[in-house]
Order: structure tokens, then C-alpha cells, then sequence
């Protein structure tokens, strides 16, 4: 999930399989997510305005089910009045990231885990207790 601050509104940017379908079914399954934004002109403008909408209603749905206070789902209209020149030039990287990041591999990170299992924890705490010392057989 990308963060972007645009308008003095915050967006969310979230590609999940419901984003990455209603865009296909936005733009067709001929060209990939990232030419759309890419494309030059009014059509490339257009484009990621729309997916950075679809992308950000994800994001804002995504946050109110992990329980944080809802935010404003702003569609591709409210963007486009709020955008200005620079701004769409963020919108348009972190819409891409977005993209990237959901297309990608999931990697946890392993010094925040998500759930922890107490239990697993506690064999693992006993394992290491237990473990018998390991010697090199070749260093006497």
C-alpha cells in the first residue's frame, strides 16, 4: 500500500485482485496497468486518474477493515480538481509503485510479524534450551 498526500487529502493506494479487475473491466485486458499510466497526453492524464481512483477506494477499504476511522473515497472527478501539475506527477509514481507492489511477491517482514503464535514461540524457546551443543569433529 502506497501513501500520497494530494490536495491535502492522503490516499491510500492499494492493488488488490478487486482493484486489478474492475480496472480490466475499466480499460480492457489488451494493455497492461502500467502503459495505461504511462501513456502521454490527455488519454495517459485520464488513465491514471481513474486508476489511482479504483487503487486508493481499495486502500480506504482495506484500512477500515483493519479498524482505522474512515477517510473520503474521492473518485476520478474529485482527483482531477484537486490534482495540480507536480502533484499528478507523485499521484502517477506512487500509482505505479502500487501497481508493482501488488503485482510483486509478497515478503513479510520478519522483525514485525503480523500474528504470532504463542504457542510455536514457546517450543521454539524450548527447542533451543534443549539443543544439545554441536562440536566440529575435524577440531580437537
Amino acid at each position: 500500500m502506497k501513501k500520497v498526500t494530494i490536495g491535502g487529502s492522503t490516499l491510500y493506494l492499494y492493488c488488490n485482485a478487486a482493484a486489478c479487475f474492475d480496472i480490466y473491466e475499466a480499460f480492457g485486458y489488451e494493455t497492461g496497468i502500467v502503459d495505461l499510466m504511462t501513456e502521454k497526453g490527455a488519454a495517459g492524464y485520464g488513465n491514471t486518474l481513474r486508476i489511482a481512483a479504483l487503487l486508493a477506494e481499495q486502500g480506504e477499504l482495506y484500512r477500515r477493515w483493519e479498524g482505522h476511522s474512515p477517510a473520503d473515497i474521492l473518485d476520478s472527478e474529485a482527483l482531477a480538481r484537486i490534482v495540480t501539475p507536480l502533484a499528478y506527477i507523485t499521484l502517477r509514481r506512487a500509482a505505479i509503485d502500487a501497481v508493482k507492489e501488488g503485482f510483486s511477491p509478497t515478503v513479510e517482514d520478519k522483525a514485525k510479524p503480523r500474528f504470532r503464535d504463542k504457542g510455536l514461540d514457546e517450543l521454539e524457546k524450548a527447542e533451543k534450551k534443549t539443543a544439545f551443543p554441536r562440536r566440529n569433529i575435524f577440531l580437537r
